[in-house]
């Protein structure tokens, strides 16, 4: 999984988390078992090479659900793991393993730059005014 420099936080970083939280479940395969698991599937309609996978892996989303698919198939396939399996999404409810992955693709493709911070830190040495009224109270009064 990349760091938070390579992949901000945001949508692209949630989808590959998950997919890299299931690459890890499956055992940390070689992307070239992935692929060929993938290839073997007749079931399928996508495919991923293993050059795909590891995009996939380091935050590229790409364009085709199937290719995403294929790649949740095989990772469950080697993890013991199906994709109707409840996962937590992280806000107190489970929900199952593949509209959750759909929906974290959906909103990578559809909002693929980082989070902005939602609390930014002031680095220049000085606070706000308000914030520092906050800190001492309303100014004295003149008269």
């Amino acid at each position: 999984m990349p760091n938070e420099v390579e992949l901000p936080p945001g949508a692209r970083r949630r989808f590959s988390a998950l997919l890299f939280h299931l690459y890890r479940d499956a055992g940390r395969p070689a992307l070239r078992l992935v692929s060929d698991a993938i290839a073997q599937r007749s079931d399928l309609d996508g495919t991923a090479s293993r050059e795909t996978v590891r995009r996939m892996l380091h935050g590229t989303v790409p364009n085709d659900w199937r290719a995403v698919e294929a790649v949740l198939e095989a990772f469950c396939a080697l993890g013991d793991l199906t994709p109707e399996d409840v996962v937590d999404t992280g806000d107190g409810y489970g929900r199952a393993l593949r509209p959750h992955l759909r929906e974290l693709w959906n909103q990578a493709l559809e909002h693929p730059d980082p989070d902005p911070d939602p609390d930014p830190v002031d680095t220049s040495g000085f606070r706000s005014v308000r914030q520092r009224r906050a800190d001492i109270g309303p100014p004295p009064d003149p008269f």
